[in-house]
């Protein structure tokens, strides 16, 4: 609802016009906030999950899932199962732990 209304309050410019532009503007700029307050709102260990789970969605759009980010070579497909968010090929997560 509040965000509704703060739309509609950006949809008219000073003369009393639609600002398309300035909406588009004012609604990106009001997600960034939510989302900003979103992570001051989560502890340490959500804030770790929400970016490996950005990690693993940019490197799907990469299409390098399924390439473990330390030697590049493929990581198993039962390992992505087990942990979709992995990184790391088996034998290179065992020499980071």
């Amino acid at each position: 609802m509040q965000r509704e209304i703060l739309g509609k309050l950006t949809d008219v410019d000073g003369d009393g016009h639609y600002d398309g532009d300035k909406a588009a503007r004012f609604s990106e700029q009001r997600v960034m906030i939510d989302d900003l307050e979103l992570l001051f709102l989560l502890d340490k260990p959500s804030r770790k999950r929400l970016n490996l789970i950005n990690n693993a969605l940019n490197r799907l759009r990469r299409n390098e899932y399924d390439h473990c980010i330390r030697c590049g070579k493929t990581i198993a497909e039962r390992r992505l199962e087990l942990d979709p968010l992995t990184e790391y090929c088996s034998r290179c997560a065992s020499s980071h732990s």
